[in-house]
């Protein structure tokens, strides 16, 4: 109905406005970076069939160089004077800190091996639970080792101070602010 199609254009307007807003180019985020979200997919992950175990690793192995983008589109952001704050990119390190201090098998990106369907025989189990794991070896974790090292390399020396926390100490930032507060309070 036309209430319905109003409010899906206007939610795809106020994303379109979002990522013209270019946040991915300065901002580390603390709340929901990839050592906070990705951490929360498997919750959200239904592992029912080996068709969605299979999906699942697939994506568990496109986090590696969806990383590597992030820090690729952070890259450009320094390069255009916009970096995220001092206090920002410290909590992210101390973040990335504690998830190389973790074991593997700890990690939430784990726990889909051990909720498997009870149908599951020991041999597939053991299959996906080692695919799991070498996608998290060789993918996740150098990844969000490669990211912790560029920001303590890159980002943090040259990371706003706390006096400068607001978007409009960034270029561009005043109309990127008055966008993202229509969006929120609209």
């Amino acid at each position: 109905d036309r209430v319905n199609r109003d409010m899906l254009h206007q939610a795809i307007d106020d994303d379109l406005q979002r990522m013209e807003c270019d946040l991915i180019a300065w901002n580390v985020d603390p709340l929901d970076g990839p050592q906070v979200a990705f951490f929360n997919i498997p919750s959200q992950q239904p592992l029912r069939t080996k068709a969605e175990a299979r999906a699942l690793v697939k994506r568990w192995r496109a986090m590696g160089p969806w990383v590597d983008d992030l820090m690729a589109n952070l890259r450009r952001g320094m390069a255009e004077k916009r970096v995220a704050t001092t206090a920002q990119v410290e909590r992210v390190l101390s973040e990335l800190d504690a998830l190389a201090a973790q074991p593997t098998a700890e990690w939430a990106l784990m726990e889909p091996a051990h909720a498997l369907p009870a149908d599951w025989s020991q041999s597939d189990r053991e299959h996906f639970s080692k695919e799991l794991q070498a996608a998290i070896e060789t993918g996740v974790r150098p990844a969000l080792a490669r990211y912790r090292e560029f920001l303590q390399r890159d980002v943090l020396p040259v990371a706003r101070p706390q006096d400068k926390v607001g978007l409009v100490n960034l270029p561009g930032g005043a109309a990127a602010y008055r966008t993202l507060a229509r969006i929120q309070t609209s």
